[in-house]
């Protein structure tokens, strides 16, 4: 079994789930998917009943913060009810859609200080907020993936004492800097992610929600190539990282 750490499973069309349930049936592939907000989660829930390689995490992603803010207590079910939780973090670079970061800290903290999340996987969103989220992280010693890291080899490196995995993407495959970091990752904190179904298309400039699973495959080759190890021990070492964070 190969796991995607990071979808967005609720965001396909349903002709390109049923695409999605092929893929992930023929090559053994799970997906971790996080939700954005309550909606997103109650989505995600009912596709996880429905298919059995849909692993649901429930979270609120900080460009949804505003709408929980001052409701944070609403949030309490559903942080004890999923066993998994994301995407939940800060966000300091795509301004033009998260949420003040007044609320994205409530809203984070209020997540990652909760009893209801002890013991569990968070699944971090960090954009240009790497050192904001590490504070947070610092404070309540939670395990965590931290989800297309992108930031300072230095702060990676503060992560890495934390114990946190990383769950490298799309991205290795167009920039010098993530296979910089890539490079930095021990193998036993790597997982690979796609972030589908929009984000293949996003770094090449179109507007689509058409990534499929086996897009992990090019990440998992470029991982390869950048670490310098072959693949059949790289998937051996994935795997028992997968185990190391799957309830």
């Amino acid at each position: 079994m190969i796991l995607d750490a990071h979808v967005h499973t609720d965001k396909y069309s349903s002709e390109d789930l049923n695409k999605v349930a092929k893929e992930c049936r023929t090559y053994d592939i799970k997906l971790l998917s996080v939700a954005m907000c309550v909606p997103s989660y109650i989505s995600i829930k009912a596709l996880s009943d429905k298919y059995d390689f849909i692993i649901p995490s429930f979270g609120i992603h900080p460009w949804k913060a505003d709408i929980y803010a001052q409701d944070l207590i609403s949030l309490d079910k559903y942080l004890f009810e999923s066993k998994y939780i994301g995407e939940i973090g800060l966000d300091k670079k795509f301004l033009d859609y998260a949420a003040s970061f007044r609320d994205q800290q409530q809203v984070f903290e209020y997540i990652v200080s909760h009893r209801a999340v002890d013991n569990k996987l968070l699944n971090l969103h960090t954009s240009d907020a790497e050192l904001e989220v590490l504070q947070i992280l610092e404070r309540y010693k939670r395990h965590s993936i931290v989800h297309w890291y992108a930031g300072d080899l230095e702060v990676l490196d503060k992560y890495l004492a934390l114990g946190s995995h990383f769950s490298i993407g799309v991205e290795i495959l167009f920039s010098k800097h993530i296979r910089e970091i890539t490079r930095r990752i021990p193998l036993e904190r790597i997982l690979t992610e796609t972030d589908n179904p929009s984000s293949y298309s996003w770094l090449l400039g179109k507007e689509q929600n058409d990534g499929m699973p086996a897009l992990l495959f090019k990440v998992i080759d470029k991982i390869c190539e950048v670490k310098q190890i072959p693949k059949d021990i790289f998937l051996k070492i994935l795997e028992e990282n997968q185990k190391n964070i799957l309830l």
